[in-house]
């Protein structure tokens, strides 16, 4: 998860810091207020894994600053109107904003190495020098950073992407040094409180539809048993009959794509959006769900496809269990869900109709707003009461199920409070 930040130059200036110490002092506070960016994992790739007490941490090795070169383009300064200096800014900052995506889909594909030895995730500051390297000592010049948060999903999920930021910038703007923070080490001589595992901070509960369809599927569905019986039984359904859908990402199929759906310049444009969203009772998610589907419809012809959007469920956390070590908002956790929802050939036709081809707009296309009400609406429902089928807890009943190499569910499993 990315945020920019401006850093006004003349406060580090007021407090004789440099950027670097800065960004480290304040993501020290932060490992110190979230217990668990302050451990690592042990036996990660083994049906128990725990986590570890780490008694320091160097915080050098959880800090990547990373320079996104861009060129810069020459031009005859004399010659120059206002109106090509303006585009040639625009054409900098497009470059600037595909060398960040590109950098995410670097950080995003490898797997955590060190676990045991550090904690699983870390911040990549990206940076363009022009802009750091520029002082004024008359007037307070903001410097511009992207600091991303990369994490292991045992540590956070989205909404604990967002604690951290939210956390950062208030450890940034107090400009506070702790005082275990020495030489870049950070020392963490006790073992932290860790907030419950999902498994006990949440209230979850099975019904026997759900746990018999789940042998059915996972289970049976695992013989190997001959395509045509495979079939009549409903394992091996057709092709036209299995929604397209991108492929898993695991250990042999790490490649990750990152595109920008749209972009927002300002704040103003958000509340447009969100209040156009309103108008027609849909939510922003179920509008980013069906924009995708409109561009996929487009490209995936005659068949039906799948889409799923994770589900935070941490407001469904027992205030009996959670104590003072997890506060909802506040402490960094991974408690999600996922839902899924199948868009038919019937809908993909009424989005392959809508609108020309090349039009990205949605103020006045109802097939958009349409699909955007159902998502909406299946999520509301999915979100009514997510706890009754959910995988990670059939998989702790059957523990014979889960594999290493089921990275789906090896973060879902990992919390012992074992040292």
């Amino acid at each position: 998860m990315t945020c920019r930040y401006r850093v006004p130059a003349a406060s580090l200036r007021q407090q004789s810091l440099s950027l670097q110490d800065a960004i480290e002092n304040a993501l020290a506070c932060v490992v110190l207020k979230q217990a668990l960016l302050g451990v690592g994992i042990a036996a990660e790739d083994t049906k128990e894994p725990v986590f570890v007490h780490l008694q320091s941490i160097d915080m050098r090795r959880m800090i990547e600053w990373k320079e996104v070169i861009i060129p810069a383009i020459a031009s005859d300064t004399q010659a120059d109107t206002k109106g090509e200096s303006e585009d040639r800014e625009k054409d900098e900052v497009a470059r600037y904003e595909d060398r960040l995506l590109r950098s995410h889909e670097k950080y995003h594909e490898p797997l955590w190495d060190d676990l045991g030895g550090k904690p699983g995730w870390k911040i990549v500051v990206h940076h363009d020098l022009r802009q750091l390297g520029v002082k004024d000592g008359a007037g307070d010049v903001l410097l511009s950073l992207d600091i991303s948060f990369c994490f292991h999903h045992a540590y956070a999920d989205g909404r604990g992407g967002y604690i951290f930021h939210s956390d950062l910038q208030r450890a940034l703007n107090m400009g506070t040094r702790p005082t275990e923070l020495q030489n870049h080490i950070l020392h963490l001589p006790k073992p932290p409180v860790l907030p419950p595992p999902m498994g006990v901070l949440i209230p979850f509960s099975q019904s026997w539809a759900f746990i018999l369809r789940t042998i059915w599927t996972e289970v049976v569905g695992g013989l190997s048993l001959p395509l045509f019986l495979r079939r009549l039984l409903g394992f091996e359904p057709s092709e036209a009959e299995i929604p397209w859908t991108g492929a898993p990402v695991d250990a042999l199929n790490s490649k990750t794509h990152v595109r920008t759906l749209f972009k927002l310049e300002d704040e103003a444009r958000l509340k447009q959006i969100l209040e156009l969203c309103r108008s027609h009772k849909a939510s922003l998610t179920g509008l980013l769900h069906a924009l995708i589907a409109r561009s996929l419809a487009r490209q995936v012809k005659s068949r039906s496809f799948r889409s799923s959007t994770p589900i935070s469920i941490a407001e469904y956390a027992d205030p009996k269990v959670a104590g003072s070590a997890f506060k909802p908002g506040e402490t960094i956790h991974c408690l999600i869900t996922a839902s899924s929802y199948d868009h038919n050939l019937d809908s993909t036709r009424r989005l392959r109709r809508s609108g020309d081809e090349n039009d990205t707009s949605v103020r006045n296309d109802e097939a958009v707003w349409s699909l955007a009400r159902e998502v909406t609406a299946h999520l509301r429902a999915s979100k009514c009461n997510p706890l009754i089928q959910f995988p990670c807890v059939f998989y702790e009943i059957f523990p014979l199920l889960h594999t290493p190499e089921s990275l789906e569910h090896k973060s879902k499993l990992y919390s012992r409070d074992d040292y």
